[in-house]
């Protein structure tokens, strides 16, 4: 698994040609061009970033639906440093060993208008009945996963014995 450096102001992933300068003109590990020029952090709010980081993703074509990536938003930025967070994002990683999958699917494209709703819909039927009917379950673990092609396979699941 690669680390990838991400911006601690808008979380936007950074390469070395991203980072934003110190006062004294050396790159800021921590901030990106567009947060931090020169030691100085543009002016706005929590609520103003995820909004403006939300528009750049629609405008790039990353988010379908604005009030779903301003809500992404509002729950990464408060784990960032700017904004009062640890800096880094928890999470786990599993190494599971070859195994049967069981669960729901449906195709959607990144740009459909109703994406933010299909997948939300997915987890709801996944867990409002399907997980509890699943029998011979081999792990507590539930997996969430994303196709990342042009169109988007998002799948809820839980391991389950053969």
């Amino acid at each position: 698994m690669t680390n990838t450096k991400i911006c601690q102001s808008c979380a936007m992933p950074m390469t070395a040609a991203d980072h934003g300068t110190n006062a004294d003109g050396i790159p800021s590990a921590d901030f990106c061009k567009f947060c931090m020029k020169n030691g100085k952090m543009g002016d706005c709010t929590m609520e103003q970033m995820a909004d403006i980081c939300a528009d750049i993703d629609l405008r790039d074509g990353r988010a379908a639906d604005k009030q779903a990536a301003v809500n992404m938003y509002m729950s990464v930025l408060p784990m960032l440093k700017r904004w009062g967070g640890t800096g880094t994002m928890e999470y786990e990683v599993v190494e599971l060993p070859q195994m049967t999958v069981r669960g729901l699917g449906c195709r959607t494209s990144n740009t459909a208008p109703d994406m933010s709703e299909k997948i939300g819909g997915l987890w709801k039927s996944f867990f409002g009945g399907v997980f509890q009917s699943i029998d011979k379950k081999a792990s507590p673990y539930k997996i969430g996963r994303a196709s990342c092609r042009e169109r988007m396979l998002p799948r809820t699941a839980c391991r389950t014995t053969p």
